[in-house]
């Protein structure tokens, strides 16, 4: 996947994203697959009026991953996901949350031992990380896949990730 990231970082160039994303991570099931994500993300706006003491913020994250499949081709993803981020900047290192809930499509529905049971699913994030600087962030995130029961066949899936971002 490591061509992409050269399509990744063009692109950043030219749209309006306010950050790109890129984190590596593992499946947590039985045959800990290996997963790398690129995204961008935005952010609508660094405070709202609706949001208590202007320390929560809004993003959005459209990312493309690629899951390393043992027992067939590697599973090409993507998602969207609007995030809940709280700051916390009281202490000398400023550490954040973020949560979310968005929906992703796989091109395959059985990932190793796991039969996700249709392409489309839900995608629930939890990031706890730190903001490095200004410009830079890294997290670790644990982001859970699955169709909430909509197919008969809901096995789901959880990756842990180590996430870096850059923003500007």
């Amino acid at each position: 996947m490591h061509k992409y990231s050269y399509i990744f970082l063009l692109m950043s160039s030219i749209t309006h994203a306010d950050g790109v994303l890129l984190s590596g991570g593992q499946s947590t099931s039985k045959d800990k697959s290996s997963v790398i994500q690129f995204g961008y993300i935005i952010e609508p706006g660094k405070s709202s009026p609706l949001l208590i003491l202007n320390a929560f913020t809004w993003e959005l994250e459209f990312s493309a991953s690629e899951w390393e499949n043992l027992y067939g081709p590697d599973i090409k993803t993507g998602s969207i996901t609007p995030f809940l981020k709280y700051v916390n900047t009281t202490n000398t290192i400023n550490w954040f949350i973020r949560v979310g809930v968005g929906v992703a499509y796989v091109e395959q529905t059985q990932w190793g031992n796991r039969s996700l049971g249709d392409n489309w699913l839900f995608s629930d994030k939890l990031e706890i990380g730190t903001e490095i600087n200004q410009h830079n962030r890294i997290g670790l995130s644990l982001t859970h896949y699955s169709n909430a029961r909509l197919n008969k066949n809901n096995d789901g899936t959880n990756i842990v990730s180590l996430n870096y971002s850059v923003h500007w």
